[in-house]
């Protein structure tokens, strides 16, 4: 089975890499899900509900801060029980969301400055 894990932990850490070149992972050796620091522009609960919309289950990070409102943006990216290639193609799902939710704030700050 290690092996196994291994080349799923391998997936998860090169796929933010590849499409999310602005996020930062770390955790990759405590266990079965690494923890992803977003740009700071992007609303972490907006990305994980509509990357869930699009068939793609994401953990929210900040309810594992003690205070979350201080929290970075950042995603749990749990692989355990998800194929190689479906991790690729879940990063790039969630890839193409951050930047949708990016242009979206970007539209309601413009919006708001009027």
């Amino acid at each position: 089975v290690r092996p196994i894990y291994r080349a799923r932990r391998d997936a998860t850490i090169a796929a933010p890499g590849r499409h999310l070149p602005e996020a930062t992972w770390r955790g990759a050796a405590a266990g079965l899900h690494p923890y992803v620091t977003l740009p700071p522009d992007v609303d972490e609960s907006a990305l994980a509900h509509a990357t869930f919309e699009r068939g793609v289950l994401v953990e929210d990070a900040h309810w594992h801060w003690a205070d979350g409102s201080g929290a970075p943006p950042a995603l749990v990216l749990g692989y355990g029980t998800v194929a190689e290639q479906a991790i690729a193609r879940a990063i790039a799902t969630l890839a193409a969301v951050v930047e949708v939710t990016r242009q979206a704030g970007s539209r309601r700050r413009e919006g708001a400055a009027l």
